[in-house]
């Protein structure tokens, strides 16, 4: 799906009633960043947090929290979803759970981010403000880029990965599934990196990485395979 398809028609073109809802999956510090994007886009009727935990003391003007959906009576027809929890693996059950209640995810690109025509986005993707993503990147499914961080030209990021703020994947590089590239971190040119992979902040990839593990350091190395460096939830 290219950049210019997702989450129905374009902000502007469509009246604000014929603009589905937006179910936000996630009430802690990147799901609001994730309602206020979504706000700001302009592509949705109105706008639901969903959290079971953060319904009680929920304090945000942009939109109202609920502990779950049945209370407003979502019609899956009406409303789309976007999973905005910071743990890639939270983030699919979320996404699983919401495709077989039979919603439609959403994608969520900040009006002040800049997309590629040419990038193909996946589902439930969220693309930050002064995020960038190059000609002819590639997007998966559930991907985080977030603030001011950049997927180069032909770049390609797999299901639930997430690029933390000021991330830079170099052209042609590669990010796999559910992995993390934490802030300032850097994958040189061309290089791959596997599936559930945490690169810390300020790390410099300058070598492939398909072992499953944590990496830090310049040139990155490893570092514990069974820790992972704290994500926004």
């Amino acid at each position: 799906m290219s950049a210019t398809d997702e989450s129905g028609a374009a902000s502007g073109t469509t009246p604000q009633h014929a603009l589905p809802g937006l179910l936000v999956l996630g009430g802690g510090g990147h799901g609001r960043v994730v309602a206020e994007a979504a706000f700001l886009s302009g592509r949705f009727s109105r706008l639901l947090v969903v959290d079971p935990q953060a319904a009680a003391g929920w304090s945000f003007p942009i939109c109202p929290c609920v502990a779950d959906e049945t209370g407003i009576a979502a019609e899956p027809a009406d409303w789309r979803f976007i999973a905005a929890v910071g743990d890639p693996a939270l983030r699919r059950r979320l996404f699983e759970a919401y495709l077989h209640k039979g919603f439609a995810p959403a994608s969520v690109l900040h009006p002040a981010a800049i997309v590629s025509p040419s990038a193909q986005v996946g589902r439930g993707v969220v693309v930050c403000a002064g995020a960038v993503v190059a000609t002819l990147a590639r997007l998966g499914d559930g991907v985080i880029v977030n603030h001011a961080a950049v997927v180069e030209h032909d770049g390609e990021v797999g299901a639930f990965a997430h690029l933390a703020p000021g991330a830079v994947l170099a052209g042609g590089a590669s990010l796999g599934d559910g992995s993390f590239l934490g802030s300032n971190a850097s994958i040189r040119h061309g290089m791959r990196v596997g599936p559930g992979v945490v690169i810390g902040n300020g790390a410099a990839v300058v070598a492939d990485l398909p072992e499953p593990g944590t990496y830090g350091g310049t040139p990155a190395r490893p570092l514990n395979k069974t820790t992972r460096p704290r994500e926004s939830k």
